[in-house]
């Protein structure tokens, strides 16, 4: 395994409750989700696997176990599960952690069911910049992902954004992805 970055502290604090403002945030993300999730669940980039335990089932993969997390893989663009086995893929507000996010989406497409959803969420641009100026201080690959680039990632993954909603007042969307 390999060793913990800034960015794994980072988080750890996080997931203890300690910044209550990420707990909030990472708590209306998961709401805001969850209605959309159907059948077989597998959360990437889980953090305390929150999503998974309020839908009841499904499995949370992550680089790091910051609580609760079902599988660790340091490798997301090489996921451990057969093809076509999930109904729904969630990235909750991770894609701009990513390295390589296109070989992440290449890899989804291959575990995503026929008829499965990826659902996708991140803040808009410039919030996202504003608050990891702030809070992670540039220890991400990019401090923002915007949609031009989720586009480019998903059709470079032959997949096609289907739909897509705001919530927390604007300020974030979920993405809609199908196969």
């Amino acid at each position: 395994m390999r060793a913990p970055t800034l960015f794994d502290m980072k988080r750890k604090e996080l997931y203890s409750r300690s910044d209550i403002v990420s707990w909030l945030l990472s708590e209306w993300r998961t709401r805001a989700v969850l209605p959309y999730v159907t059948g077989t669940l597998m959360d990437l980039a889980c953090g305390d696997n929150r999503l998974v335990r309020k839908y009841g089932a499904g499995t949370g993969v992550d680089i790091t176990n910051y609580h609760n997390v079902d599988v660790l893989c340091n490798d997301f663009s090489n996921l451990p599960f057969a093809g076509n086995e999930f109904d729904t893929v969630t990235i909750l507000a991770a894609l701009n952690y990513f390295e390589n996010p296109g070989a992440v989406l290449r890899e989804i497409n291959r575990i995503l069911k026929p008829e499965g959803t990826l659902l996708v969420t991140f803040l808009n641009q410039e919030v996202s910049r504003i608050w990891h100026s702030f809070w992670e201080r540039s220890i991400t690959p990019r401090p923002a992902f915007n949609e031009a680039e989720l586009i480019d990632c998903v059709e470079a993954a032959h997949m096609r954004i289907v739909q897509k909603k705001t919530f927390m007042f604007g300020l974030n969307k979920i993405y809609f992805i199908k196969r």
